[in-house]
């Protein structure tokens, strides 16, 4: 399944984005180096299955060539993935 997914700007460092599994919009703020994205998506599993997760992701923009990220994953409001990543441009 192709995943169309749009990103709209709003006013003052907010944003919202659309995609076909999300559960209504992810709602993401800027502020300095560091952008935070929350959303609610339809998770597909083994054997044709699917549940909700909740994500939350911080990124920290250290240079014009390096991303730091922290991505939390859970349902039902409680948390029990988190994942440390650095990006780096080469």
């Amino acid at each position: 399944m192709a995943i169309d997914a749009t990103i709209r700007k709003g006013e003052e460092g907010k944003y919202t984005g659309l995609e076909n599994r999300l559960e209504g919009e992810a709602i993401g703020e800027q502020a300095g180096c560091a952008f935070h994205w929350k959303y609610t998506r339809d998770t597909p599993q083994g054997g044709g299955k699917s549940f909700k997760l909740n994500f939350d992701h911080w990124f920290y923009g250290i240079d014009e060539r390096a991303c730091i990220v922290r991505g939390r994953a859970g349902r039902a409001g409680i948390p029990f993935a988190t994942a440390h990543v650095t990006y780096r441009k080469l």
